[in-house]
């Protein structure tokens, strides 16, 4: 079977003006000190919905931990007007499609080496981190599906 021009055409203009799949791209950059590590800074970045309204989840509670948001420091969200609805939740209202970034510290949950057992809360020592996603990186309240990229900016040689 062969396509007429015309035909061939009009699928190509639908094809190109399809909306691309969401994504959401993380990059992690350290906080060193003079004694090493000291902090993450988190920043994600994706395009708000196409009804102008995006909510991001903070991180919240994961396996036995809650208020993990108070590992969150230094929150700021920019690509519209945020609104604050719970201390995890973050509703951004914008223009159809706007690029939003979320900027954010991630300090560690845990004054020292962690207890022994399961610790979920971040952990940020000089010399290593360790986070679960669900503990540390935010979210728009979208599929579970949504692709993720990650990237790495910023870490000294050898890490």
């Amino acid at each position: 079977m062969r396509l007429s021009p015309v035909v061939a055409a009009f699928a190509a203009v639908l094809i190109a003006g399809a909306a691309p799949e969401p994504t959401v791209d993380f990059t992690l950059s350290p906080v060193m000190g003079a004694g090493g590590l000291e902090a993450l800074d988190v920043e994600m970045r994706t395009l708000g919905e196409a009804d102008g309204e995006t909510e991001i989840l903070l991180p919240d509670h994961w396996a036995s931990e809650t208020d993990l948001v108070r590992q969150v420091t230094d929150l700021h969200i920019t690509g519209g007007a945020v609104t604050a609805p719970t201390p995890s939740s973050r509703v951004v209202r914008h223009r159809p499609g706007a690029h939003l970034v979320v900027r954010y510290r991630l300090v560690s949950g845990y004054p020292a080496d962690p207890p022994h057992g399961n610790p979920y809360r971040p952990i940020v020592r000089p010399g290593w981190f360790h986070v679960v996603g669900e503990a540390a990186f935010p979210r728009p309240a979208w599929d579970d599906r949504t692709p993720a990229r990650f990237h790495w900016r910023g870490w000294p040689k050898g890490w």
